[in-house]
């Protein structure tokens, strides 16, 4: 048997049109496509009775639908490589795009970052959190979940970049008057402002429903980016490991996470 190296595009997408249960591995899915007839057993296969082809870093097992191992794998490198193309980002974007994702405009739980973290893959194999703007993944108790929930990145950067007077820019604010929501009030208030960042969610009252500033993506471009954009495929490709990355699937993304075409072309690179 010749053994042939494949990259994991060219294996992903072998995996996406395999016949589910009949094709088994990349050798029986490129036959089809060649026209050749059969299934010839593979030197592999009669070894250790489990279809196989070498990639350039391990054996894999093509499914129906793909394997979860393999998912993990690719997500662990996409996380990997999204991180060292956008170190810069500052650890809070990923709390705006769990409120996207929910479309929740501020109006999000501590426990709901959990849940999002899971959805869009962002639990590694060993059950621990990874935000991929910080140094290392959550850890400590129950694999990092304790931390996860508490991290003032995630959750105390509504204080950092809210307004709770319903204004778009924190100017002439520095007067405890002007405010009762200042940083230096006596009043106990859950929600203190903080006057050094500039405005994304904002709401005119305790009981009114949170909404963006009127200048959100400036201060997520300048803030939480660093004047930077994050490009858009290693993400994509955690949130959807199993896809291939192009127009429809970028699309899909725009979709899930509720953004428009003015913040898409904003905050990411294609």
């Amino acid at each position: 048997m010749v053994k042939i190296e494949v990259d994991t595009e060219v294996y992903e997408k072998l995996g996406e049109i395999a016949i589910p249960f009949k094709e088994t591995n990349p050798n029986m899915v490129i036959r089809r496509l060649l026209g050749l007839s059969g299934n010839k057993i593979l030197d592999s296969e009669m070894a250790s009775g489990v279809r196989q082809i070498q990639t350039n870093e391990k054996f894999q097992t093509i499914s129906q639908p793909q394997t979860e191992s393999l998912k993990l794998d690719n997500v662990n490198q996409y996380i990997d490589e999204l991180r060292n193309v956008s170190s810069e980002t500052h650890p809070a974007f990923l709390t705006f795009l769990m409120d996207k994702y929910h479309n929740a405009k501020g109006n999000y739980k501590t426990s709901n970052i959990v849940e999002f973290m899971e959805e869009i893959n962002l639990q590694l194999p060993n059950g621990t959190f990874r935000n991929p703007w910080m140094k290392a993944p959550y850890g400590g108790e129950k694999n990092g979940l304790i931390s996860c929930q508490r991290t003032i990145e995630h959750f105390k950067q509504t204080r950092k970049f809210g307004c709770w007077g319903g204004k778009d820019v924190k100017e002439n604010c520095n007067s405890v008057n002007e405010c009762i929501y200042h940083p230096e009030n006596e009043v106990k208030m859950q929600n203190k402002c903080d006057l050094r960042n500039g405005v994304i969610w904002k709401r005119t009252s305790p009981d009114s429903p949170f909404t963006y500033g009127a200048y959100y993506l400036e201060v997520i471009k300048k803030q939480l980016l660093k004047g930077h954009t994050i490009p858009l495929k290693p993400l994509v490709k955690i949130v959807f490991p199993e896809k291939s990355y192009n127009a429809k699937l970028i699309e899909r993304f725009k979709t899930d996470f509720h953004f428009n075409e003015e913040e898409l072309n904003t905050l990411f690179t294609k």
